[in-house]
């Protein structure tokens, strides 16, 4: 892998672990992490990162947000490096072909509060497509 992209991924963690402290969001960044620089292929992200929120959604848990955020961060920072491009539409990709989340009786979770309505987890990434759009408010676009 280029080194350039090696210290720009590395980089990016390293900051973001400064923002989001919470366990599973400090966990969803070294799986990011390792996903961008090929150390885990796409498919195995997504399960891991579903294994992670899984019970949190069933939950009723919003911080599927911050993954949101997490994400969003990652296009604006190292969405300049194809390689990393690729492996992050690939992973998302792979998200959304993962099984739904489901509650004890078999219903497909949804979020909740004002965003109910916007689809299941993981088939329809629910508020991906909201929080991309508020993030890329601040992304300057090359």
């Amino acid at each position: 892998m280029n080194d350039s992209i090696c210290i720009s991924v590395t980089s990016w963690a390293e900051a973001v672990r400064k923002l989001w402290m919470g366990a599973e969001s400090q966990s969803a960044v070294n799986i990011l992490q390792r996903l961008f620089l090929g150390e885990e292929d796409p498919d195995s992200a997504a399960k891991t990162i579903a294994a992670l929120y899984n019970p949190l959604l069933q939950q009723g848990s919003q911080s599927i947000f911050e993954l949101w955020e997490i994400i969003c961060d990652a296009v604006g920072v190292l969405g300049c490096h194809p390689v990393v491009d690729e492996r992050l539409v690939n992973f998302i990709n792979a998200l959304s072909e993962l099984p739904d989340v489901t509650d004890q009786s078999g219903t497909p979770v949804k979020p909740g509060g004002s965003w109910f309505g916007f689809g299941v987890f993981w088939r329809d990434l629910p508020v991906l497509a909201v929080a991309y759009r508020e993030a890329s408010d601040g992304m300057a676009f090359v």
